[in-house]
């Protein structure tokens, strides 16, 4: 289960953000903005900036601080992400300790090193193999170059380290050394799951989205950034999704023998759904997600449906229901589950008082 905390003002929001290292990314809606350093001097007048842009200025009404992030809910909708970056400041020590963890778990095969000219061209590259005390030779130069600090920066990944600005060649290059394994990098990057939007969910999600008291369109990025989708593969997905923060009312309750019910067809939908006219909508921090694979290409997948609420349960009158084991499981849940009624939600003429379904007397 994923650990969250509010934050209650500025200050600890800002001593949030100091606590994630000394880089951290600015993300607005999934889109990168900045990168802060937040040790280098240099840097700090980048920095003031962001925070009064985005703490001080724009006005969020919720703050989340998580293990790698703090999160931003703005009073415009926007969601600020302000995450641990893979850049850390580190000593020749401390960087020679990294690799040798890479070489205990087999990660020490190759040195990826690639040329760019000022204009940030790349110029050509090429893979050595080294043993460790050639990377240790790498690791010294780079910190008894130019400016010699105790610590530098450099890229910390799960296969790799990057050495920023190791030396400036004879032709005005800059060289960057990357020790690692670079099939495993490139195999990381294919495996990017893509998400797609239809104008069907488009025109789905136009009915729902006030059940969002966020854009649904931040929430699907927000999934993204947090890689939600990376381990997705059947042809057909459902899941769930915690978000440290919440995100909607789910229209599902629990139903007694006090409840007043009805039947109706929903706006978009061809089949009847149970509702309860006494029935409270409650806020929730979990998302439905339903999830198609195309058939053209493995890596994308479409966007059924995604709505508030923590039950992934189909209705009666569904047409997939596979058999009549699932049928009487759908059955028993809606038998003590109904939707909060919602007059902008549903076709008021299809509203009936008697059941339609089959097995009803079960129901």
């Amino acid at each position: 289960m994923k650990k969250f905390m509010y934050l209650n003002n500025s200050n600890e929001v800002v001593n949030a953000i100091y606590e994630l290292g000394s880089f951290v990314w600015v993300s607005v809606n999934d889109t990168y903005i900045s990168e802060l350093d937040l040790e280098n001097t240099c840097g700090w007048g980048e920095v003031m900036v962001t925070f009064d842009e985005y703490i001080y200025n724009k006005g969020y009404y919720k703050a989340i601080k998580s293990d790698l992030a703090v999160t931003l809910l703005m009073n415009n909708g926007d969601i600020v992400e302000f995450s641990k970056s893979n850049n850390e400041y580190l000593t020749k020590e401390e960087a020679l300790e990294k690799v040798k963890e890479f070489s205990k778990q087999g990660k020490m095969a190759m040195v990826n090193i690639f040329y760019n000219e000022y204009d940030g061209r790349e110029e050509s590259r090429s893979y050595i193999d080294m043993d460790m005390d050639q990377v240790e030779k790498v690791l010294t130069d780079y910190y008894e170059y130019g400016w010699k600090a105790s610590k530098k920066c450099i890229a910390v990944r799960e296969n790799s380290l990057c050495l920023y600005n190791y030396s400036l060649d004879d032709k005005n290059r800059y060289c960057h050394t990357v020790i690692g394994i670079e099939n495993e990098l490139k195999e990381e990057k294919q495996n990017k799951i893509k998400i797609i939007q239809t104008n069907k969910f488009r025109k789905y999600m136009e009915v729902h989205k006030k059940q969002f008291i966020l854009p649904y369109k931040n929430l699907i990025k927000y999934m993204q950034l947090k890689g939600e989708f990376k381990q997705v593969k059947d042809k057909f997905v459902e899941m769930v999704i915690d978000f440290p923060f919440d995100i909607g009312y789910t229209q599902l309750c629990e139903i007694t023998s006090g409840h007043k019910i009805v039947y109706a067809k929903r706006k978009n939908r061809d089949i009847y759904s149970k509702f309860t006219l006494n029935g409270r909508s409650r806020l929730i921090n979990k998302c439905v997600v339903v999830l198609k694979q195309s058939f053209e290409n493995p890596d994308e997948y479409y966007l059924i449906t995604m709505f508030p609420g923590e039950h992934i349960v189909k209705e009666p009158q569904e047409r997939n229901i596979k058999d009549k084991e699932e049928m009487k499981k759908v059955l028993e849940f809606w038998n003590n589950h109904a939707l909060t009624f919602n007059p902008k939600e549903i076709n008021l003429e299809s509203i009936i008082y008697d059941c339609p379904f089959e097995h009803k007397s079960e129901y």
